[in-house]
């Protein structure tokens, strides 16, 4: 840890939240199944990630680089992004500052994973997860995040935000 930062993966939002829908329904359910972008160059991070993620019954969708994530988080919504910080071309952090230029309320539905420890309102992220990471950090992390964004959502269409 450099001196200056610490770890933070605590997700206390800093602002109010102006997305859309919580993501599609399951079949037969009136639950949303939240939606999880994985965003790793590792190819088996990825695969992993995912796995846990989806046995958490969430619906998973996956990315090798920034470029490829943009383009997909512009077509799709995503409940949670889980995005890798060191990918070569275009880092985490230049997402970050490409999401926040574009829609700063998306930021608030990303965890970053990262072995470098920053501080997560430095980054203005929903939260900042350490590598290696422990797997019951990350699922309780996606699930508050998810969480989040399903009670806003709610508030928002009930009139309440």
């Amino acid at each position: 840890m450099r001196e200056g930062e610490e770890a933070v993966t605590r997700e206390v939002p800093q602002s109010i939240y102006n997305g859309v829908s919580a993501g599609p329904h399951r079949t037969g359910s009136s639950t949303p199944r939240a939606r999880v972008l994985v965003v790793d160059d590792d190819s088996a991070i990825r695969r992993m990630v995912a796995r846990i993620v989806e046995r958490e019954d969430f619906t998973t969708e996956m990315c090798g680089d920034g470029v490829s994530a943009l383009a997909q988080i512009k077509r799709e919504w995503f409940d949670v992004i889980v995005l890798d910080v060191t990918m070569p071309g275009m880092s985490g952090y230049d997402v970050v500052d490409a999401l926040r230029a574009e829609n700063p309320d998306a930021l608030r539905r990303v965890i970053l994973m990262t072995a470098a420890v920053r501080r997560r309102e430095d980054v203005g992220v929903f939260a900042v997860l350490l590598k290696p990471f422990d797997i019951g950090e990350l699922t309780r992390l996606v699930r508050s995040c998810a969480a989040f964004q399903r009670d806003e959502a709610v508030a928002i269409a009930s009139g309440d935000a």
